[in-house]
């Protein structure tokens, strides 16, 4: 009776707060500018919502802090910490005050977690850039946190497929824009020159970062629409996968391509009907290419054939050599590009400063990335997070096979499989010193597989004791 008097006066609080919130977002909108108003009513509206249905929490904050990922950094960290906080203090009070048991995490997981901290620890304690790389890995740290409120939340199905529909919800929010932009544009693909793509990315200030988004958001929409027992909403999904799709296609964004590829042939295998429709289409792609000379020549200006990697053999070479000179412990979280520059002997305002500038402080190769800033220890944890990964679906799935759980635990697999092709084009997305909006995608693909499989083995040992039992009783 105690716990639900203080339940209630806690959601009597929320509701004040809720409305001081409301008044204060009111006056910031006129005051601070309307993208911090609309920020804290944002807030405001969640803190309701939150009330109504406390299971929403999670796929909510998912969204505030990928959808906004893009916008001017002030405004994205105050919603980003704004919501962590949230998060953060609300899971603890749920905790205490129901007492409910926390979830204790699979050993291997806690371990590979325990040891990615502590060789940020060490590599932070050489680093010359001693309190950058601290501060990275205390950010890194506060990331796991966050992924174990993830994983101690998801204890049910009806969980896991809410944060599913909450990736579809930020798919169509921001592909939505880039259909609207390239519609504003004539619906034009190349330049005046017509040699080079013109790459779109609705709100969202980088291509690739739009991108990265949709190699998450797409698959899990396909994946709903294939599964999904409803022709009405399987009609919807694949429209907003349609949509997703051209959305992705107008980034010209190389390395996604090749994730989402990955991701959706690997799905669209698990069904017959997928299969013959993956090699009718390699069938029909294969031909269309090899008989016309035109649509080899638009292949190779959308692949961008000319610059073959973006220079990326710059950086990759750079990180290489970076390992060499630093094989032990690296230069230490986050610190490859206080390097680069040194390391690919850059004069500021030439090309080649162009490229290290467009790599945004990584090598875009996330073991290269990985060796440079923490050594051979880098190298060990980069391979090791796929290797334990894949151990763990593989388990999840044998579990799964009698219950409904393979429609939720595919689309991780073949995500996670897209994510291990893209590691060698990109640096970002797995494990980025606790780039929150960047790294929960894969997180959340990672904890899901791990709950899956948790529950699955739970469920089997619950009908392995209900049919002992019985057979006592017979007996």
């Amino acid at each position: 009776m105690e716990i639900e008097t203080k339940l209630k006066f806690f959601e009597n609080l929320t509701w004040i707060i809720s409305i001081a919130l409301a008044i204060v977002a009111i006056i910031s909108i006129s005051l601070i500018g309307w993208i911090a108003g609309i920020a804290l009513l944002g807030m405001v509206l969640v803190v309701i919502a939150i009330i109504l249905d406390k299971d929403i929490l999670i796929p909510v904050f998912i969204i505030a802090v990928t959808s906004t990922s893009q916008i001017p950094e002030q405004y994205h960290h105050l919603i980003s910490y704004g919501f962590s906080s949230l998060l953060i203090g609300y899971w603890l009070f749920q905790r205490v005050q129901t007492k409910t048991q926390l979830l204790y995490m699979d050993r291997s997981v806690s371990i590979f977690l325990f040891a990615v901290v502590l060789l940020s620890l060490m590599s932070s304690v050489f680093s010359e850039y001693f309190a950058q790389s601290l501060f990275a890995t205390l950010r890194q740290t506060f990331f796991f946190i966050i992924v174990y409120i993830i994983y101690d939340w998801i204890r049910s199905e009806i969980q896991i497929r809410k944060i599913f529909f909450a990736l579809v919800f930020i798919g169509v929010v921001i592909s939505t824009p880039v259909i609207l932009q390239f519609a504003s544009s004539g619906f034009t693909i190349l330049a005046s020159s017509d040699i080079i793509p013109i790459r779109l990315s609705g709100f969202f200030t980088g291509q690739t970062a739009l991108a990265m988004n949709l190699s998450y958001v797409l698959p899990v929409t396909l994946s709903i629409a294939i599964y999904s027992s409803k022709r009405i909403s399987r009609l919807f999904l694949l429209f907003f996968v349609m949509i997703m799709m051209v959305a992705l296609f107008l980034t010209f964004s190389r390395a996604e391509w090749v994730s989402v590829a990955i991701s959706t042939t690997i799905l669209l295998s698990t069904t017959r009907l997928g299969r013959r429709i993956v090699l009718a289409l390699i069938f029909l792609s294969a031909s269309i290419i090899l008989f016309s000379e035109t649509v080899q020549n638009m292949l190779m200006i959308i692949f961008r054939v000319e610059s073959v990697l973006t220079h990326r053999d710059v950086l990759w070479k750079a990180a290489w050599d970076i390992f060499k000179d630093h094989p032990y412990l690296g230069t230490g979280p986050w610190t490859y590009k206080e390097y680069v520059y040194n390391y690919t002997r850059v004069v500021p305002g030439t090309w080649l400063s162009s490229i290290v500038i467009f790599s945004k402080g990584g090598a875009h190769n996330f073991y290269l990335n990985s060796a440079a800033q923490l050594g051979v220890g880098g190298i060990i944890m980069s391979i090791s997070v796929f290797v334990l990964y894949f151990r763990k679906f593989k388990g999840a799935l044998k579990v799964s096979n009698r219950t409904n759980f393979r429609y939720l635990l595919y689309p991780c697999g073949a995500i996670v499989a897209g994510m291990f092709g893209r590691s060698f084009f990109q640096s970002n997305g797995i494990i980025t010193s606790g780039w929150l909006s960047m790294d929960i995608y894969f997180w959340v693909m990672f904890i899901i597989t791990l709950r899956i499989g948790e529950i699955g083995q739970s469920d089997q040992s619950a009908r392995r004791n209900e049919i002992l039992q019985r057979n006592y009783f017979l007996i």
